[in-house]
């Protein structure tokens, strides 16, 4: 990670942004710790500053365009009378409470609408909400095809020049949504739900989204003006309705929730994750947040679509077998067991029918998972040749999309509703199947419009998502692939972030390349969602198995770069879904998997996200109730970018600041790398990590203590965080315990870490939760301060408890007195 800008470079830039001047009639709403707010009372604009009064945003009003006889017209507020000021109340949503500011209302020439611009300023929240509100005052009705909240054409001040600000997209339109760009200021921007930004030399980031995502499809505009001097001359926050939505007199509509603003110092990486936590309360949807998804998507292997019945019984099998004592928890049947698109009933090669197949998977202790595109039909298919009113005719966009013999349903008809609900409750009562992975379901929004003309494609789509979800019920996991992602908060559970996976090692350029650094790349760029709206998943891991590789016809990737993939799912908390074939998983590609699952209780954090194109260093801090530590990985991925200019394919070093990681850079950390065993000891502020490429490195870095101490277990990537259920210094009797959740037959290898004045006594204690204990631990010096305890595990224990005493000794090794 490249140093931060020298003080003279920051201090000369913040002078610089400072320029403006506050006007005379300037209204300070609130000065928190990380902005201020104004309202300029002549213009009726916002104004957002640093909490020093450097401005950041100015001149922000609202903006609301209809559509009249074909033509949009575009309506902007008036400056308010010199009488009129905000008016201010007391509020409390799912996200706190504070004070509402109600900005002077405004009408438009013809008084058609009126509309009153709010900002809710909550009292222990580091950041605001800016919401509009329009009703229709006139006599006729009106067609809303845009409500923008917040919108300035005075250009965004993080920096001075919009090429060192950064910008993090969340994907961008309907067809592009998987393509979540990192890009400088200077180009122009469009992003959907919210957006990210960050200027490295004023160490200032700034995130804005959203809060709700209900009627309007939400998102953000930038545009970039090139010349002498550059600067982004338009920032927007738009609630686009299409098709226009028709409002009658006296009716309202509110701009989704309102647009949550949070200004920081240093990367916006916490206030990301704040709005996805924000916008998962006001969703009210977050029982699965913290269920581990564990699965197997045998599209992606060597069956491709050419699944049949046996072969899952034995690919089920070998789940139960070979992973889900590690933490596997569903097996999942993607695509090729359906009898046609439409026809959602089991083909000839499962004679047996769905239902057995899930009733298998639960005796195995399995919950079973089953792939549908529901919004989608063959035209060959009994559906579409018995209902062909049921289908949306395809306009320019759906032909380049949708294949020549696919039709997509509207999703607003009462019939198909009908038909939806039937087909959920089939699956998920009569046949038994816990988990619903949804694709396609663009496809419907692709060929709109819908036979009600009253719906917007955003409505209709989460009108059908309720459908769905009444069916499945609340107990079941709701799992669509992209669409936008955030036009499904609230209903999922589980969202496919991005492309299907390959198993190659990609250029990760384009919007269509795909890959396992396509994948790292959105991963990256989505990774404050995951467990704040849902699960995220980033599509299936590859270990480097042939007939995987034959079936995308390319060469399997080597064992390091499986690894390094894997590693950095595992850490990510979200789903970990396995593309190869479970039976043919063996050797060094299982263990890699093995140790990777269950997912660990939280997500990692890239550090990096904006200085990389591939972000290179994660942490997780890992909280049990014995102890807290950081869990580092640090990755190769090959070609990359600093702050856009080049790095090529080569070994390199990754400087890991402790100071970053949220540790306190004066004390001493202990620090032990995974994958290859490896202790580095006692370290103080950092640490330096050399890397050949396509690799990784995982590190657990520990407080250090003055008494013996477990420092890492060989088990999980965690080192500790997924079966180690206790861990206890006794400084009365110099006793060492911990309890180990038990997987049977796996050999640990417990670090642990003996500073100079202590020597162990053996033999080391044992109990498990039998009382046969056949057990023989080995306890040795490997060198220095580091000793390993060994022990293979009993198949039938599901818990041991170890302990170790120690004697104290002085400098010289001798026993003390």
């Amino acid at each position: 990670m490249i140093s931060r800008r020298p003080p003279m470079v920051a201090a000369m830039l913040c002078a610089s942004l400072s320029a403006s001047v506050v006007r005379a009639d300037a209204i300070t709403l609130k000065k928190a710790d990380s902005y201020q707010l104004d309202y300029d009372a002549k213009s009726g604009c916002l104004a957002l500053r640093t909490p020093d009064g450097r401005p950041v945003l100015e001149e922000l009003s609202c903006r609301v365009e209809i559509r009249v006889d074909n033509q949009i017209v575009t309506l902007r507020p008036t400056p308010p009378a010199p009488d009129v000021e905000p008016t201010r109340s007391e509020f409390a949503d799912p996200l706190g409470k504070g004070t509402c500011v109600s900005l002077p209302p405004w009408s438009d020439p013809r008084g058609r609408v009126r509309v009153v611009t709010t900002t809710r300023l909550y009292d222990d929240q580091p950041f605001f909400a800016v919401s509009s509100r329009l009703e229709v005052t006139g006599s006729e009705g009106i067609r809303l095809a845009e409500l923008t909240p917040l919108e300035t054409t005075a250009g965004l001040n993080l920096d001075t020049d919009p090429r060192h600000v950064w910008i993090i997209e969340n994907g961008n339109g309907l067809l592009l949504d998987f393509y979540v760009r990192r890009l400088p200021a200077s180009r122009s921007a469009d992003s959907n739900g919210n957006i990210l930004f960050y200027a490295p030399r004023t160490d200032l980031g700034l995130v804005l989204g959203f809060l709700k995502h209900s009627v309007g499809r939400t998102g953000f505009r930038t545009r970039a003006e090139s010349g002498d001097a550059p600067k982004v001359g338009l920032l927007s926050a738009r609630c686009v309705y299409d098709p226009p939505k028709p409002l009658q007199p006296g009716q309202h509509i509110e701009s989704e929730g309102g647009v949550y603003v949070a200004l920081t110092r240093g990367q916006p990486l916490q206030a990301a994750e704040r709005w996805a936590e924000s916008v998962g309360k006001m969703s009210h949807r977050t029982r699965f947040l913290h269920t581990p998804l564990i699965k197997a998507n045998l599209w992606s292997s060597r069956y491709d679509q050419h699944i049949d019945e046996e072969s899952m019984h034995a690919e089920m099998e070998a789940a139960a077998r070979k992973l889900m004592p590690y933490g596997m928890k569903t097996f999942h049947i993607d695509a090729g067991w359906e009898k046609a698109w439409g026809d959602w009933t089991p083909n000839k090669s499962f004679p047996s029918g769905m239902k057995p197949l899930a009733d298998q998977a639960r005796a195995l202790g399995l919950k079973p998972s089953i792939w549908l595109a529901p919004f989608a039909a063959n035209t060959e298919s009994d559906l579409a040749k018995k209902h062909a009113d049921w289908f949306l005719p395809k306009g320019a966009l759906a032909q380049g999309l949708l294949g020549r013999n696919q039709v997509a349903l509207d999703i607003t008809r009462p019939e198909v509703k009908t038909w939806l609900d039937k087909l959920f409750r089939q699956s998920a009562g009569e046949w038994g199947y816990e988990c619903f992975k949804l694709d396609f379901l663009y496809y419907s929004l692709a060929c709109a419009p819908f036979a009600d003309p009253t719906m917007t494609n955003q409505e209709a789509y989460r009108k059908a998502l309720h459908v769905i979800r009444h069916a499945i019920g609340d107990d079941r996991m709701l799992y669509p692939v992209c669409v936008p992602v955030v036009s499904n908060a609230g209903y999922a559970d589980v969202i496919r972030i991005g492309l299907d996976n390959k198993p190659i090692w990609n250029k990760a350029r384009g919007p269509h390349d795909q890959g396992i650094r396509t994948s790292v790349r959105t991963l990256a760029r989505r990774y404050y969602l995951n467990r704040r709206l849902w699960i995220n998943h980033p599509d299936v891991l590859f270990t480097g198995d042939e007939k995987t590789a034959q079936r995308w016809k390319t060469k399997p990737i080597t064992l390091d770069e499986a690894r390094a993939w894997c590693t950095l799912v595992g850490m990510a908390g979200g789903v970990i879904s396995l593309g190869d074939s479970i039976v043919d998983l063996e050797g060094p590609r299982l263990d890699t998997v093995r140790r990777i699952i269950p997912s660990i209780d939280a997500s990692a954090r890239p550090l990096d996200l904006f200085e990389h194109r591939l972000p290179e260093l994660w942490n997780i801090k890992v909280k049990r109730d014995f102890e807290t530590w950081n869990v580092v990985g640090a990755f190769h991925w090959g070609d990359n970018d600093q702050w856009g200019e080049p790095m090529p394919d080569e070994p390199r070093t990754i400087h890991v600041d402790f100071a970053k990681l949220g540790l306190d850079p004066s004390h001493d950390y202990v620090v032990h790398e995974f994958w290859q065993d490896r202790h580095l000891g006692l370290r103080r502020g950092g640490l330096d990590v050399t890397l050949q490429p396509h690799s990784c490195q995982v590190f657990a870095v520990r407080q250090a203590q003055t008494h013996p101490q477990l420092v890492s277990c060989n088990r999980h990537i965690s080192q500790a965080g997924a079966d180690v259920a206790s861990v206890a210094w006794n400084a009365e009797t110099l006793t060492l315990a911990s309890t180990q959740k038990l997987v049977g037959g796996w050999p640990y290898t417990i670090a642990v870490r003996v500073p100079a004045g202590y020597s162990p006594i053996e033999p080391v204690s044992l109990a498990t939760d039998k009382t046969d204990t056949p057990v023989e631990p080995k306890l040795a010096r490997v060198n220095g301060d580091l000793w390993r305890l060994a022990l293979e595990s009993p198949r039938d224990h599901a818990s041991l408890t170890w302990s170790i005493r120690f004697r104290r000794t002085t400098a010289s090794g001798e026993r003390g007195g």
